[in-house]
């Protein structure tokens, strides 16, 4: 019965959700826009200057009528309008990657992430969380994607050879090295599921981090690779700056500022200008 009784209680919350008048929906965009979900009605008419969906929720005076005095935006407006408790769900997904998986896949990481043990020990599945959606329905794709397989795989991949920094075709090479690569590769995904513009870091994310190659190097070596590395004094180790270019140099007007712009930029006296550093 009690199981019973939850689900019902979803479901009535869900379908209100559908149901709102346009000015409750108004009012549940604007508690979500400033982060003020976990409150109740009146909260949204502090920023009735601020916002359009604010102002119209306001003066539809809805608070004590369509919106109960007592039930907080969640309630109100369901996964439209996130409390913290949500969000911490949502992150739990992120990070380990099961936002194509619905409510309970996060239980499985609850010794793992505060993120995850907050989900499971606030009981959010089966009341703020529907069962029969997938966190990237419940979150937004913005919030917590879900990654296509062969997308993942060739995210396994270039993290396990290195190449994050790199674009689609860089696995390839591992082809025969790795199942994952395998994997990526024959779904020919470089084009389609994966932009050709796009290194494995932007289109992968936690998967795939940009390895700083320079934190290994001593101060010796990192001025010996000062195109891209830079020793950082007060922190006392090598930084990546990244690959110099004209812009990058042009943003300095003095010999002082273009030696801290970036190591590859170098003040040519004559030319009053900082330019790439020539490479002998």
């Amino acid at each position: 019965m009690v199981v019973l009784s939850i689900l019902f209680s979803i479901l009535v919350t869900s379908l209100r959700a559908n149901e709102l008048s346009e000015g409750a929906q108004a009012a549940c965009r604007c508690a979500r826009k400033f982060d003020v979900c976990g409150k109740t009605c009146h909260v949204i008419s502090e920023f009735y200057e601020k916002d359009e969906d604010c102002r119209e929720g306001t003066v539809k005076g809805l608070c004590g009528g369509e919106i109960a005095m007592d039930k907080t935006y969640t309630e109100i407006c369901g996964t439209q309008c996130p409390d913290e408790d949500v969000k911490a769900a949502c992150r739990c997904a992120k990070k380990f990657d099961v936002c194509g998986e619905t409510c309970p896949a996060v239980s499985n990481f609850y010794d793992k992430d505060d993120d995850c043990k907050v989900a499971v020990e606030k009981g959010l599945c089966g009341g703020k969380l529907p069962f029969d959606q997938t966190y990237a329905e419940i979150c937004g794709v913005d919030v917590c994607p879900a990654m296509d397989p062969s997308v993942k795989a060739a995210c396994q991949c270039a993290a396990k050879f290195d190449v994050c920094s790199e674009d689609c075709a860089a696995i390839i090479p591992f082809y025969n090295e790795d199942e994952s690569c395998k994997t990526a590769t024959d779904e020919g995904i470089c084009g389609g599921k994966f932009p050709l513009d796009k290194s494995y870091t932007e289109i992968c994310g936690d998967l795939c981090p940009k390895s700083d190659k320079c934190a290994k190097f001593s101060s010796k070596q990192c001025r010996k690779n000062k195109p891209t590395c830079k020793y950082n004094k007060a922190e006392k180790k090598c930084v990546e700056v990244g690959d110099v270019t004209v812009d990058k140099c042009a943003e300095a007007d003095s010999k002082k500022s273009c030696k801290k712009v970036h190591p590859g930029c170098k003040w040519f006296k004559r030319k009053n200008k900082c330019l790439v550093r020539t490479q002998n």
